[in-house]
């Protein structure tokens, strides 16, 4: 009852969340990301407030006072997200044709890339070829080929 994906190691039947609502996000979450080598969640609302919980009971990080940013300024909305598993960065384009760079574990501002006038619709183009599933699929159909073309008659 309540499990989201039955035998998911995230999701395994028992309902957690933040019971503590001053940590409950005050607008609709937008994105929501697994950040698998720290063990948490990033959840992010369309004005840009950032905040991370833990994967293992669902309550929030940086107790007694929530850990969250507010990523974007006032008046421009987030239109993508995206964790750069490498570099542990969160990147988040939004509306001011910006994407600012951020520190998963500590949620702080390494970097502002200005887009120069371009929508920061997608942020894959960040990814090593190993982090995104294009990239993975193409790796693999390339390492087939090489493996076939290898192993002709010359």
């Amino acid at each position: 009852e309540g499990s989201i994906s039955a035998g998911d190691s995230v999701f395994d039947g028992t309902l957690t969340f933040e019971a503590d609502e001053t940590f409950h996000h005050d607008n609709s979450i937008v994105f929501l990301l697994h950040v698998q080598k720290h063990s948490l969640f990033v959840s992010v609302t369309g004005e840009g407030i950032v905040r991370t919980w833990f994967t293992s009971n669902g309550h929030a990080v940086g107790k007694p006072t929530p850990k969250s940013v507010n990523a974007i300024p006032a008046r421009s909305v987030v239109i993508s997200v995206a964790v750069l598993s490498k570099s542990m960065m969160l990147a988040i384009g939004s509306d001011d044709f910006k994407i600012r760079f951020f520190d998963v574990a500590s949620l702080r501002h390494e970097l502002t890339m200005d887009c120069s006038g371009h929508w920061p619709m997608t942020l894959e183009a960040f990814l090593f070829p190993e982090e995104s599933d294009e990239g993975k699929k193409l790796g693999e159909s390339s390492k087939r080929a090489t493996e076939t073309a290898g192993s002709g008659a010359e």
